[in-house]
């Protein structure tokens, strides 16, 4: 707890108010301040304790006796105040950055003889060289990098003749896996060098032939040349399933079939057009729209057709409004449905006011003291004038006889000797016993009971 004191300057009204007592059991406290009143200034704050008054401990006094001690002070007012210190949070702890994770570098290795395989297939376990007779086994490494290596097979360059991994995919989804462009054979035999070599005094390496180019039957060409209903299929907005069963290896597909399936596919999506594959029709000419169009309201128009029912203004740009169907723009929609100001009555353009069940410019709705417009603030109403918050209770706030201080709108009060009291202030002048209800009697304007009606004040 931060104990300090405060005094203030009189005179009275010293801008503050209390609660509690030793008849509530509760500590004396600061309940309410006056804005910019002597106790704000002062740094008094709501919630400050209160441990003395003019040296006199608080904790041993009532409400009353703490209002009449109050009271006494005269010119000057001395208070002992006592402030719980903020709660501070705890400082959290720093985050460590997590540690860099291992990082792995694969080596390069040789592909040989690869051949595209369907998906499923188990990676081969090693694979065997021939080098002057012999066979030698070379060891494939594990399948999480062999996997790596085919997912970055198709970003490594190839050359001109080689197939992408991509493509040996498609190739196998479409059953030609097993089909050779002719081009494609002769550059591999125009490409081969012959090699000598020393020879093996234990075995020799036969000799491969090369099947020369055979001609093309209808059988083995591609499924998108034979069958016209192919391109259907494999529109991108259908899902089908295609079987196709090979009896024999298929023969070199012909050059002018190789991008068919490309022009089918490009084909194939092309069906619907935009607006969900419906030709715009213009909501005013009720004509196809050919090139750029508007969609407002749920309907298309020609730019140049969607106008202002009043003016005729193109509205393409600049907004519009929509009333009983017709389309105004702005400036026509102002003289037509704005409302009138209730002051000036002229016509309420911008901004606009609500009020008391009629409609203000912003500037027209003003205080009238202050001329300050009261916008979104409350107001209140005084002899058929609106009054701001601060102006009101400056000219027709009630004050409590008793504690000097504002009846707020829900405090309970009463009104007794010509003035109006709290109903905790109303009380005896002598022995501070509430007089709600009661008989009481008059002294030079302070309330007495009906025992000390004949004392001294």
């Amino acid at each position: 707890m931060d104990s300090f004191k405060v005094v203030l300057e009189g005179p009275a009204p010293w801008g503050f108010r209390l609660q509690g007592g030793k008849d509530f059991n509760v500590p004396l406290s600061i309940s309410r301040l006056t804005p910019g009143g002597k106790a704000a200034q002062a740094g008094v704050a709501v919630g400050d304790w209160v441990l003395n008054i003019d040296g006199e401990n608080a904790g041993s006094l009532t409400h009353i006796e703490a209002q009449n001690k109050i009271r006494a002070c005269g010119e000057r007012l001395s208070l002992g105040l006592s402030r719980a210190q903020p709660v501070q949070s705890k400082p959290q702890k720093a985050l460590t950055p997590p540690a860099d994770p291992p990082r792995y570098t694969f080596a390069p290795s040789a592909s040989l003889n690869k051949t595209a395989r369907p998906f499923g297939a188990p990676p081969p376990t090693d694979s065997t060289l021939r080098q002057n007779g012999q066979l030698l086994r070379q060891p494939v490494p594990d399948a999480s990098k062999q996997r790596l290596m085919e997912d970055t097979e198709d970003w490594r360059p190839r050359p001109g003749t080689g197939q992408s991994r991509s493509f040996r995919i498609l190739a196998h989804l479409t059953g030609t896996e097993f089909m050779q462009d002719p081009d494609e054979e002769f550059m591999k035999k125009s490409s081969q060098v012959p090699r000598t070599e020393a020879p093996a005094p234990a075995s020799t390496i036969p000799q491969e032939s090369w099947p020369g180019p055979t001609t093309p039957s209808p059988t083995s060409r591609p499924p998108w040349a034979v069958d016209p209903a192919f391109a259907e299929r494999y529109a991108p907005d259908k899902t089908s399933t295609v079987l196709t069963r090979h009896s024999q290896p298929a023969t070199p597909t012909p050059l002018q079939n190789r991008t068919s399936i490309v022009q089918a596919a490009a084909g194939g999506g092309t069906g619907g057009g935009s607006n969900n594959g419906k030709t715009p029709v213009c909501h005013q000419c009720h004509k196809i729209i050919r090139g750029r169009y508007l969609v407002a309201l749920g309907h298309a128009y020609h730019p140049e057709e969607f106008v202002c029912s009043q003016c005729g203004k193109v509205l393409e740009e600049g907004g519009f409004f929509e009333e009983k169907g017709a389309i105004f723009c702005p400036s026509c929609y102002d003289v037509r449905y704005a409302p009138n100001c209730a002051k000036c009555k002229k016509k309420i353009t911008g901004e606009i006011m609500h009020a008391l069940k009629m409609t203000w410019h912003v500037h027209c709705f003003t205080c009238a003291a202050c001329k300050t417009p009261i916008r979104n603030r409350a107001f209140y109403m005084e002899e058929g004038a609106p009054y701001c918050e601060r102006d009101y209770e400056k000219m027709f706030g009630t004050k409590c006889r008793g504690c000097d201080f504002k009846i707020d709108a829900g405090d309970r009060f009463l009104e007794a000797l010509g003035f109006s009291w709290h109903d905790t202030c109303f009380v005896c002048a002598i022995c501070q016993i509430n007089l709600e209800g009661k008989t009481f009697y008059s002294k030079k304007d302070k309330p007495l009971c009906k025992s000390h009606a004949f004392s001294h004040v």
